[in-house]
């Protein structure tokens, strides 16, 4: 299974030689490429669902990498930071009341 910097690196590859990828490498293209996947996200289901939470996910680390930020690093000091912060007991039942 390939970590986030691998697939982050696999996207840098990936838009090198795509010149209307390199126009969108901006902060605000991203953002609402961004915003466009996740009202997709909200009527999708299924493999649909799949496809577009992909879709989320690599304009994510797209605008990460534009940024230099080494997502595989981030996330797991997220999750890391998340645990010692949230007890589990906490999250027993209903996540809106958490």
């Amino acid at each position: 299974m390939a970590s986030l910097t691998e697939i982050s690196q696999m996207l840098q590859d990936f838009s090198e030689d795509r010149p209307s990828l390199k126009e969108h490498k901006n902060r605000d293209s991203l953002i609402r490429l961004l915003e466009m996947e996740m009202g997709e996200v909200k009527q999708a289901d299924g493999q649909e669902l799949a496809n577009e939470l992909a879709d989320v996910i690599i304009f994510t680390l797209t605008l990460a990498n534009l940024y230099g930020f080494d997502m595989d690093e981030e996330v797991r000091r997220k999750i890391a930071f998340n645990h010692s912060r949230y007890n589990a007991i906490d999250f027993q039942g209903d996540y809106d009341s958490a």
